[in-house]
């Protein structure tokens, strides 16, 4: 069977899948829907993004997965609509920091001590988010849109791993914190030096993200935490500066 590329691409990346009943939809390895299946497939209300999308002979717009696992298709014949355009504007985005240089191990589950998959999140990466879970002491949990798998937002003990990354005009300004040594700051859960800290800490080097700036009486500027797990100040007396803020571009 013969397809034929649309010359309109890209036109949505992001797609969704659904064919109103609770099969998985199996990946094929080719743009057929009698071509060869892989050993993956797509629940029911999984967004994932394309890379290619063909018109077939037979009508039927075949998708290629980002990720590279295979093929599927958009509607298939007798059985009506499968798949549909995804607005990624309805997706939001995070990025991963990347703390001392190494990958995250996405899991298949929303647990970070659940089983892991064989797909990572590099250093930096930014990757956009289908559905987010509030999980026990304070994680939040990220289904990747892609399919890829779960990524989490912190890790008791170690500190945050990911934040919202978006539109400079609708997200929240970024923060660099850079001490003059190389010790942690731990959040504070109200805009006071003195407040009680939390167990989560920001590492040096490390880029958070901050939806409200105030100036407290003792003249320090507190930053509220954007993922509203609480506060940062820029600065503390006997110390110096702490925290820069970053320009986009």
């Amino acid at each position: 069977m013969h397809t034929v590329p649309l010359h309109t691409m890209p036109l949505t990346k992001a797609w969704r899948y659904d064919a109103g009943h609770d099969k998985p939809l199996i990946i094929r390895v080719e743009p057929n829907i009698d071509g060869p299946k892989t050993k993956y497939g797509l629940d029911p209300g999984t967004i994932f993004t394309v890379s290619e999308e063909l018109r077939g002979e037979d009508g039927v717009l075949y998708l290629k997965l980002e990720d590279g696992t295979g093929w599927v298709f958009s509607s298939k014949p007798g059985l009506g609509k499968m798949c549909e355009r995804y607005s990624e504007g309805d997706l939001a985005h995070w990025r991963y920091s990347g703390r001392e240089e190494r990958m995250l191990t996405l899991r298949k589950v929303p647990d970070i001590d659940g089983p892991c998959t064989e797909k990572f999140l590099e250093p930096g990466e930014v990757f956009a988010v289908s559905q987010e879970l509030e999980g026990s002491n304070g994680v939040k949990y990220l289904k990747l849109a892609d399919g890829r798998g779960w990524a989490f937002d912190r890790k008791p003990g170690v500190g945050i791993l990911c934040q919202p990354y978006g539109n400079p005009d609708s997200q929240p300004l970024p923060w660099r914190y850079n001490p003059r040594d190389d010790l942690p700051i731990f959040i504070r859960e109200g805009p006071d030096i003195n407040a009680p800290r939390k167990q989560e800490a920001i590492y040096p080097g490390d880029t958070f993200y901050v939806s409200e700036e105030r100036r407290g009486q003792d003249g320090i500027l507190y930053l509220a935490l954007a993922d509203g797990h609480g506060w940062l100040f820029d600065s503390k007396p006997g110390v110096g500066k702490l925290c820069e803020r970053l320009v986009r571009n």
